[in-house]
C-alpha cells in the first residue's frame, strides 16, 4: 500500500530521543529551549519561537493573546481543518467563513475585505497545502486587524523571499507526525512581538512564571513559583523537541524533494484533461505538504475506491467546515469553496516515494478516470 502521507525517521532521530531519555529530562526543558532558538534562526529575522504541544493549541493561544472573546468575530477560510473553528468557538467568538481562491485554494483577500465588520477581532489564514497566501493583499485588507497565520502545512515555505513565520502578527506551526517537520506531535508559535512571547511562555505552562527546568538550575531545586494569570498545559516536550532538531537540519532538502515529486505529478498529468493540477504562484516557494488535484465531482468517490483497490491511498483536504454538523449553516456565502470541495483529492506525497511509485499513482489515476 502506498499511503497518502507517511513520516520518515532515521537513526539520527532514534539517537536523539535515546539521549533525552538518558538525561531523565523528557518534559519541558533544555531541548525545547534549544529547538526554540534554532527554529527562530531557521525562520530568520528578529522573531521568537514558543514551542507548543500542537498547532491547535498554538492557534488557541494566538487568539487569547489577541484578546479574542465572547461577542467577537474571527474570519477564517471555510476550506480548512475543523480545529481552526473549534479554537474560535472555545474563545466564545464566532467563526466567519471566508472563501478561497480557485487557483491556490488559499483565502481570498477580496472576500476577507467584504466580510470584515466592526466585530472582527482577528483574521486567520491558512497556507493551504504549503502554498503561501497572498499576505500583502491580506494585510492590506485587514488594516489594523491582527492576522494569524495557520502555517500547519507551510513549514519551510517562502513568500516573496521571506520564510513563512516572518510576515504576520503571529504564525502557528504544526509538527504532527505527517507534517513536513515531524515530531510525532507538537507545534509552535512564532512572533516578532516580545511582549507576546513573554505572555505565551506563561500561557502555555499554566500561567506559571518559571518553568521547572529554570527552577532546577539553582544548586538546590527551587520549589517556589508564582501564578500571575490564567494558563493552559500547552507546552512542547523535550522528546519531541529532540526529534524536531534533527528534522530541522534536513527540512529544506526534504521540502525540495517534495517539490520534485509535485513536478513529476504535474508533468505526468500534462494534457490529461480529466485532472486539474495545482497552481503555484511565481511569488512563492511552496513547502508542498500536499499535492491536491481536482477531478469531476461525480467521479471522485469511485476514483478514491479504485485507487485503494490498486494499493494507493488518497484523501480529501478538506470537507468545508460549514458542512460539519457542529457548524452546519447555509449562510456561508463561499461559492468557490462549495464547488472545489466536491472536486479536490490529495495524492500520496511523502519522502518514502520513489519515482516508480509516482508513475504508478499517475497511471492508476488515469486508469480510474478513463471509463
Amino acid at each position: 500500500m502506498i499511503p497518502v502521507l507517511k513520516p520518515r525517521y532515521g537513526a539520527q532521530e532514534v539517537e536523539a530521543v535515546a539521549k533525552v531519555l538518558q538525561t531523565g529530562w523528557t518534559g519541558l526543558g533544555p531541548k525545547t529551549q534549544e529547538f526554540e532558538t534554532e527554529f527562530s534562526k531557521f525562520i530568520g529575522g528578529d522573531v521568537y519561537t514558543v514551542g507548543m504541544n500542537s498547532c491547535t493549541s498554538a492557534l488557541h493561544a494566538a487568539l487569547l493573546i489577541h484578546e479574542v472573546g465572547p461577542g467577537d468575530e474571527v474570519i477564517i477560510p471555510a476550506l480548512n481543518f475543523v480545529s481552526g473553528a473549534h479554537v474560535i468557538t472555545q474563545c466564545g467568538a464566532k467563526p466567519v467563513w471566508v472563501d478561497v481562491m480557485e487557483n491556490t485554494l488559499c483565502a481570498d483577500p477580496k472576500d476577507i475585505a467584504k466580510k470584515i465588520t466592526k466585530k472582527t477581532k482577528a483574521i486567520v489564514v491558512m497556507h493551504y497545502g504549503g502554498h503561501p497566501c497572498d499576505m500583502n493583499e491580506i494585510k492590506d485588507a485587514a488594516g489594523a486587524i491582527p492576522v494569524i497565520e495557520d502555517a500547519a502545512h507551510a513549514c519551510g515555505a517562502y513568500y516573496r523571499h521571506s520564510r513563512i513565520g516572518n510576515l504576520g502578527n503571529t504564525t502557528c506551526f504544526s509538527f504532527h507526525a505527517v507534517k513536513n517537520l515531524s515530531m510525532g506531535e507538537g507545534g509552535a508559535i512564532v512572533t516578532s512581538n516580545k511582549k507576546f512571547r513573554d505572555k505565551l511562555m506563561k500561557l502555555r505552562w499554566l500561567g506559571i512564571d518559571k518553568s521547572t527546568s529554570e527552577r532546577s538550575t539553582t544548586r538546590s531545586y527551587s520549589w517556589d513559583y508564582s501564578v500571575e494569570g490564567f494558563g493552559l498545559k500547552y507546552h512542547l516536550s523535550d522528546i519531541a523537541a529532540a526529534i524536531g532538531l534533527v528534522q530541522l537540519q534536513n527540512l529544506d532538502m526534504a521540502n525540495s524533494r517534495r517539490r520534485q515529486i509535485a513536478k513529476n505529478y504535474t508533468k505526468g498529468f500534462q494534457d490529461f484533461w480529466p485532472v486539474t493540477t495545482p497552481t503555484t504562484d511565481d511569488s512563492v516557494i511552496s513547502s508542498q505538504h500536499l499535492y491536491v488535484i481536482r477531478v469531476n465531482a461525480k467521479k471522485r468517490a469511485a476514483l478514491i475506491d479504485f485507487l485503494a483497490e490498486s494499493g494507493i491511498g488518497s484523501s480529501v483536504h478538506y470537507k468545508p467546515i460549514f458542512e460539519h454538523p457542529a457548524y452546519a449553516t447555509e449562510d456561508h456565502n463561499c461559492p468557490v469553496t462549495a464547488q472545489v470541495a466536491q472536486q479536490i483529492m490529495s495524492l500520496p506525497l511523502h519522502l518514502h516515494l520513489e519515482d516508480c511509485d509516482i508513475d504508478h499513482v499517475i497511471d492508476a489515476v488515469k486508469g480510474g478516470l478513463s471509463w
